[in-house]
Parts: structure tokens; C-alpha cells; sequence
């Protein structure tokens, strides 16, 4: 185990505190903070990186009955300051541009540098939150594959490798994606109150067209399977780069006039057009094709 914090593990093991168990998220924080457990990133089976462990223990407060010695209290607070230099250095934007450069060195794919101001390797981009406290890998800006990737090099590598993983898992045929697309469309339509279908629309119901047939023989909520946010976009870009060699698409996606990508509460729906995804045009409506 690593004592990245030795006076605090020391004192929570020998005073029985390991073994206590407590109410609210002291029961969840305290093993993080030994390096038990997982990373915030969802998918990435890795324990907590030590930023996260510094950032619960500083967060961590325990009940009035627990005296923290002194050599632990020091410690705590040598982290807390040692943990504002280094959150001051990432958040700050050459900091973060540094972090950035440092992963994609050590990344082995060819295809990989800045474009458009976006750090990208091959059709994923990487994203900071705004604060740049946690990192995603998404394509386009705005659909992310993984997030919550806490600023460490070696977590949002494997972060990457895992996210490449995943889009390849989620992958359909381009046939059974546009069966899917179809069957969503009428969803879609049977609850919309105009004759133009929303993208955004379709999206949501995709989650309900790509259930397995276990659900659609039985349709219950133990049945119910969550697919994954990134499911759609991914699926909707294999489809749309196929040439349909044996029939014309089914369906045409229409592009969003400018009020209709940035007015009041926009609907719209965002497609790559570069290779990395660094440039979208927003698209809004989902036609049946007229081919």
C-alpha cells in the first residue's frame, strides 16, 4: 500500500479508526485516502490518484470525538499546502498546456498534436472542466467517451487507451445502427408536437430503440440497460462516413440556421467536420430521406 500520508495511516490504524465505521462520506473519503478503492473516472480501473487522495483528506472531516495528534495535524496541513502550488500550477492555462503536452508524449499513436487550440490524439480531444481540475477525452468538444480524469499523466493515458477501447465495443454495423435510427425516428415522432423531428430528440430515444431483445420480450425495469451517452454519436459517425453502397441512407440530417444553434435554449446537435473534431457545424433536424 502506498503511505502517500504515513502519520495519518499510522494514526488510523493504530487507533482502530480503519475498522470504525462512520455516517455521511467519511466511510467513503477514508479508504480513498489509504489508496483503497477507485479513481473518480468512471471505467478506469485504477485506485485514486494521489491528487485525489490529497483532495479528500484535506475535505475530510471527522467527528468531534476524534483528536488528530499534532505530527498528523502538521502532516494535513503540509498537504493542504502542497496541494494549492499544484492545483494553482494546473488550473493556471500553461499549466494545463504542459499536463497536455506531457500526455500526449507518452501516448504511442501517430496521429496525435494541437489543432484549433484543442489538444487531440487521433478523433479524440482532450477536455478540461473549467476550472481544469478534471480532464475528459470526448469527440467533438462536446460529447465525452470518459470523464472526470483527474490531472495526472499516466490516468488520462490510460484514460485515452480506455475510451478508444469503449467506442470500439460500442460499435454497431451501419445496417443495424440505421434499423435503430429508425426505430428511434418514430419514437421520436409519436411524442413530438411539430412535424420537424429534433436530433437531440432521436438521441434520447436511441437509448430505448438499443435495448436488447431481453427487455423488448419483457419489457421491465430490470431488463432496462443504461447505454452509454457516447453511444449515439459514435454509432451516428460510423453510419454517416459509410457509403451506402448497397442502398441510399434512410435519413438525412439537416443543419441548424445560426439563431437556431445559439438562441434561447438550442436544440442542436454537433458533428465533426475535420478528421480530429477539433471544427463542428451544428446540425437540429432528422428527415427521412427523399433518395
Amino acid at each position: 500500500m502506498n503511505m502517500l500520508f504515513p502519520e495519518f495511516q499510522r494514526f488510523i490504524e493504530s487507533s482502530g479508526l480503519s475498522e470504525r465505521k462512520f455516517s455521511g462520506d467519511i466511510d467513503k473519503k477514508l479508504p480513498r485516502i489509504l489508496g483503497q478503492g477507485k479513481t473518480n473516472a468512471v471505467g478506469l480501473n485504477l485506485p485514486p490518484a494521489p491528487i485525489e487522495r490529497k483532495i479528500d483528506l484535506i475535505n475530510l472531516n471527522m467527528p468531534a470525538d476524534v483528536v488528530m495528534p499534532e505530527n498528523v495535524r502538521t502532516e494535513i496541513e503540509s498537504v493542504r499546502d502542497e496541494l494549492k502550488q499544484e492545483l494553482d500550477r494546473l488550473m493556471s492555462e500553461e499549466g494545463s498546456r504542459r499536463l497536455c503536452s506531457m500526455v500526449l508524449n507518452k501516448i504511442g499513436v501517430a496521429e496525435k498534436g494541437i489543432k484549433n487550440n484543442y489538444f487531440y490524439a487521433e478523433r479524440f480531444l482532450l477536455i478540461p472542466d473549467k476550472k481544469r481540475i478534471s480532464w475528459s477525452w470526448c469527440i467533438t468538444p462536446h460529447y465525452p467517451i470518459i470523464d472526470k480524469i483527474p490531472p495526472d499523466v499516466e490516468y488520462i493515458e490510460k484514460a485515452f487507451h480506455f475510451a478508444k477501447d469503449k467506442s470500439q465495443k460500442m460499435l454497431l454495423s451501419p445496417d443495424e445502427f440505421e434499423d435503430k435510427l429508425g426505430l428511434s425516428f418514430l419514437l421520436a415522432k409519436y411524442f413530438s408536437k411539430s412535424d420537424e423531428i429534433l436530433i437531440t430528440d432521436v438521441k434520447r430515444m436511441f437509448t430505448i430503440a438499443s435495448q436488447e431483445k431481453k427487455f423488448w420480450n419483457s419489457p421491465q425495469r430490470k431488463f432496462f440497460v443504461d447505454s452509454p451517452a457516447a453511444l449515439f454519436i459514435v454509432n451516428l459517425l460510423n453510419w454517416k462516413k459509410c457509403s451506402h453502397e448497397n442502398s441510399p441512407p434512410k435519413f438525412e440530417l439537416i443543419p441548424a440556421t445560426l439563431q437556431q444553434a445559439h438562441g434561447p435554449g438550442a436544440k442542436v446537435f454537433f458533428l465533426p467536420i475535420d478528421q480530429e473534431g477539433t471544427q463542428t457545424r451544428p446540425y437540429i433536424y432528422i428527415r427521412k430521406s427523399s433518395a
